[in-house]
């Protein structure tokens, strides 16, 4: 996504609880607001990600009855999974579900950008303000207000953006309505479209599977205005996509077993009603100088189902997840006076309960017989927490110390339908966890355009409920997988130094950073084997297994030939990474290559239009020499992105990507696949392709 040319400049508010520039901040964070969606045809997470140093995302492509097609997972870091924390208005999305190297499923789409304000990027723990799962970084999405889409001095707005994608003949439509019912209150409504289709890679087309994606998004805010201080939100969110796959004959062909059909149908589900309190306090005076509350319910559905033929029988499977969560969120600001410096407070507390359960229904249509399991127990999982944050400066140094109580506990329901008689041997465990997780920065404000900052955190993070009780047989292949009740949480320190320097000309950031962790969760670690009714089965479990340590470089920065900030410039976004498995002494596989991305450009007057040439370079990824699967090459890729206000009405926004037609992928995306039915090209990135757009706003 294009980004503003003051980036450096924004207000960010998800790295202290509390608003400061991006260039005050003492650590990494990156955020994209509305303006920078408006400037980009494409608004998916991959695209919102790619200008940012440090962070890809991994896509999941249906392989067989493996995986759900979609974004899957964001590596911040050489981090992913359930390290990474998602909140959208404070409120965690659905939890992630893995099983062995089956499913993977991820988060991404339970959000629709079109819904949102501003997204903030945190890079590196942030575990002391927001809790477990936050040990590798934050995404926070800040859903849009009725004022948001409102003109100056208008009752009645309407925003109407288009979109259309040549690599899946997508299109998407947008239609946002606010209006002022009076003078305290207000409300937003917005309805959003998808449609798209198989991707265009570079694969041979018998490779290429049938596909068809819908998506039908609602979003509602009223907005009440209880005085000049205080008002409440009251937001409904539904997001409703589905994903229709039919197996090509050459995808049948490669298949384990007489595949003949294969026919997925995967539609994800997410509702969300809450109530919002917002204070700020007019007068300097007052005890608390801003406060948020938030209830709210959520429920988030996956139904991961297909139908297959194989040989002469005939099935339909119906795979559910579902999560229901329920929580409410406090937080406060005050200033108070101490040893003649303003210590400025931060406060608060989160409390929320998750109900997880996931259902396999296999019909055989052949036979008439239906069975019902679980391969993990259905399970409650309580989360709690209390922080609280100190800022304060002396002199030229701003310094911050927080601290956080958590709270984490996991209780397990055995029912009929957990696979605990069929491979397990050992119970469904319930567990808790307790800890406190501190955090301290300073900065030192070298001149008016240059700060200087260094950062320790701690991280956190339990086994999730998938991962500490599981139970699944596979008799075809041999396997099973056990529950493990003695994992032990996840830790890290991290330690980053870096600089922001802001000038009439130019803006960069720089950070290097060194993060050690310990009792690294292994999903599917080989435990050994163990015999059943007289045949020897392998054994996998999740374990802690090992220590690591990951530690980089990155850069960003902007140059342009006009102090106005308008013209001609050149722009670099470079990131390095290297990470250990400390106990075997073997690379990390989630560690992202090496990139480079350095763009030249003009943006016009008052930043009325803008047009740029980027070129991405990515390296090969550093492996251990073992490494049995597909490794791909390096690339170098071109890519044109433009867009132009014609009028406060109307914005037109282009892009050309891939522009060489190269066949180069995402490693994350192919780690861990082999090329062995010569079918890896189905992962590759999408050939030579354009993206157009036009917003209309009146």
């Amino acid at each position: 996504a294009q980004q503003s040319n003051d980036n450096i400049m924004k207000i960010t508010v998800t790295g202290t609880k509390s608003e400061s520039t991006v260039k005050d901040y003492a650590g990494s964070v990156n955020v994209i607001d509305k303006e920078d969606f408006d400037k980009s045809p494409s608004v998916d997470i991959r695209n919102l990600l790619k200008d940012i140093p440090g962070v890809t995302t991994r896509k999941t492509t249906r392989s067989g009855v493996r995986g759900t097609p979609g974004i899957s997972d964001v590596n911040i870091r050489g981090l992913d999974g359930d390290r990474i924390l998602f909140l959208e208005d404070g409120v965690r999305l659905p939890d992630r579900y893995e099983l062995s190297v089956y499913y993977n499923l991820g988060q991404s789409d339970y959000v629709d950008f079109s819904f949102l304000k501003s997204t903030e990027i945190i890079k590196g723990s942030i575990s002391s303000l927001y809790g477990s799962d936050a040990l590798g970084g934050l995404i926070y999405y800040r859903t849009l207000k009725p004022y948001d889409i409102l003109k100056p001095g208008s009752d009645f707005s309407v925003e109407i953006p288009i979109n259309y994608f040549s690599e899946n003949d997508g299109r998407t439509f947008s239609n946002k309505i606010a209006v002022k019912l009076s003078d305290k209150l207000s409300a937003l409504f917005i309805y959003t479209n998808e449609i798209s289709y198989a991707t265009r890679v570079a694969a041979p087309s018998k490779y290429i599977d049938k596909t068809n994606n819908y998506g039908d998004n609602l979003f509602f805010n009223l907005q009440y205005d209880i005085n000049d201080e205080s008002s409440l939100n009251f937001i409904v969110n539904d997001v409703n996509r589905s994903s229709r796959v039919k197996a090509s004959e050459a995808n049948l062909a490669n298949m384990t077993g007489l595949h003949n059909k294969l026919v997925s149908n995967t539609i994800t589900e997410r509702t969300k009603v809450s109530a919002q309190y917002t204070y700020e306090a007019q007068d300097d005076t007052a005890l608390i100088n801003k406060a948020q509350s938030i209830i709210y319910w959520q429920e988030g559905v996956v139904n991961d189902n297909f139908s297959r033929t194989i040989g002469i029988t005939d099935e339909d499977k119906i795979y559910s997840l579902t999560n229901e969560l329920i929580g409410v969120n406090a937080e406060f600001n005050t200033d108070v006076m101490l040893f003649n410096d303003v210590h400025k407070l931060t406060y608060g507390f989160e409390l929320s309960e998750n109900d997880g359960s996931r259902t396999r229904r296999t019909e055989n249509l052949t036979t008439g017989i239906t069975r019902t399991e679980k391969d993990t127990p259905d399970t409650k999982t309580l989360r709690g927490g209390l922080f609280l944050q100190d800022r304060f400066s002396s002199g030229d140094f701003d310094f911050t110390a927080g601290l956080r109580y958590d709270y984490f506990s996991i209780d397990s329901k055995m029912d009929d339908e957990y696979n605990f008689a069929e491979s397990d041997t050992i119970e469904a465990a319930d567990d808790s966890y307790q800890v406190v997780i501190p955090k301290f920065t300073a900065s030192y404000r070298a001149s008016d355009d240059l700060t200087l900052y260094a950062r320790y955190s701690q991280g956190f993070r339990p086994p999730v409920w998938y991962q500490l009780n599981a139970s699944f047989e596979n008799p075809i292949v041999g396997y099973i997988s056990q529950s493990n009740p003695d994992l032990k949480p996840e830790k890290s320190n991290d330690f980053e130094i870096g600089y922001k320097l802001n000038g009439d000309h130019y803006e960069t950031t720089f950070a290097t950073y060194y993060n050690r962790y310990s009792d690294f969760l292994d999903t599917f670690s080989d435990a050994g084997t163990t015999i059943i009714d007289g045949r020897e089965y392998s054994v996998f479990q999740t374990q802690n297994v090992s220590d690591a340590e990951i530690y980089g470089v990155e850069f960003a920065g902007i140059y342009f030939f006009s102090p106005k900030k308008e013209g001609f410039f050149a722009k670099n976004v470079f990131a390095w990474s290297e990470g250990n498995d400390l106990t075997e002494n073997t690379p990390l596989e989630t560690i992202i290559p090496v990139t480079n991305n350095f763009s030249l450009g003009y943006a016009g007057q008052d930043d009325q239009w803008q047009a740029s040439v980027s070129m991405l370079y990515s390296g090969r990824p550093r492996l251990k020499s073992d490494y049995e699967y597909y490794i791909p090459s390096t690339y170098l890729v071109f890519d044109f992105n433009a867009y132009w206000r014609v009028s406060d009405s109307i914005t037109l926004n282009a892009a050309v990507n891939n522009f060489t037609n190269q066949a180069y992928f995402n490693f994350q995306d192919v780690r861990g696949k082999d090329n062995d039915n010569g079918d890896i090209y189905r992962f590759s990135l999408p050939e030579r392709n354009f993206q157009v757009g036009i917003k209309f706003h009146f």
